[in-house]
């Protein structure tokens, strides 16, 4: 009874963010919450916002559906580092990454892998126990993040 009214209050939650947001969908940058992370990292970019981000999936506790969409945004600036970015990103974003010195990036490569993996698969993720509702948008999602490990050179594993 209780899983049930968890999930019921998720699926309230879902449907209210998708009824109040601008952006929701399957991709990284679908989302108002991994472009609102995108937003504040071009206002100041750094490696030390993008490991915060990476890493903040890796503390104890619950992964809110806002850290778990920066996490999956911040790896996505690893990866192209990496010379792998993804071919759907916000315009602002791929032109700062066609200007930028990226090296420092690179090295978060280890941390992206770990968050992305945590996100994608982890029960304390609310945002994938959020798509874990419908399984076909489950899968999807999913889907997404599994390519976003590939581009940074590992599986799922």
């Amino acid at each position: 009874m209780k899983r049930r009214i968890v999930l019921f209050s998720m699926a309230a939650m879902l449907a209210h963010r998708v009824a109040v947001a601008g952006s929701w969908g399957h991709g990284i940058f679908d989302n108002d919450g991994a472009l609102d992370w995108v937003g504040e990292f071009l206002e100041k970019p750094s490696t030390a916002l993008v490991e915060s981000a990476l890493g903040a999936t890796l503390k104890s506790g619950p992964i809110d559906s806002f850290m778990g969409e920066s996490a999956l945004a911040a790896a996505e600036i690893v990866a192209a580092s990496l010379g792998k970015p993804a071919q759907k990103m916000p315009d602002e974003l791929r032109a700062w990454l066609q200007r930028a010195e990226l090296a420092d990036y690179r090295k978060l490569k280890g941390l992206a892998v770990r968050a992305v993996r945590t996100v994608l698969s982890a029960e304390k993720s609310e945002l994938r126990e959020m798509w874990s509702l419908h399984l076909d948008d489950l899968s999807l999602w999913r889907s997404h993040g599994v390519a976003l490990l590939k581009r940074l050179g590992e599986s799922m594993g």
